[in-house]
């Protein structure tokens, strides 16, 4: 009757010969598999200086975007050039809620409404701030 080995190295040498081939191989296997299902990083917007707490798409343009910050800093982007059409300190505090009023997609001028943690809502028109 044979004993069974009562520490780790003796433990290891019971293995099979191929274990950490195996083993490696899974690893390298795991790595590659997270690499091709990884999302690309397109951009960096980084215009503000505090962090985003909120963003808004415009349903009737595929331009615009509103990023609002946690400064109160509110930035209408052009999303194919990645640049900021404007940027203005809206509140106080933390910009809270942002959306488009889209009454309608022919309209010649774009109005966004922007809420911060200062307690007010205002009322902004593109057109006015693109000026």
């Amino acid at each position: 009757m044979q004993r069974a080995p009562s520490t780790n190295a003796a433990a290891a040498e019971v293995l099979h010969p191929f274990q950490k081939a195996r083993e490696y191989k899974r690893a390298l296997n795991a790595v590659k598999l997270e690499k091709v299902f990884a999302k690309p990083f397109l951009a960096a917007m980084s215009e503000h200086s505090d962090g985003v707490t909120v963003m808004a798409k415009n349903k009737f343009s595929l331009v615009d975007m509103l990023s609002g910050s946690a400064d109160g800093e509110i930035i209408l982007w052009n999303i194919p050039n990645r640049r900021p059409v404007f940027q203005i300190n809206a509140h106080m505090q933390f910009v809270r809620g942002l959306s488009f009023a889209n009454n309608n997609a022919l309209a010649a001028d774009t109005i966004f409404v922007s809420a911060g943690d200062d307690k007010k809502i205002h009322l902004w028109s593109t057109n006015k701030l693109k000026e």
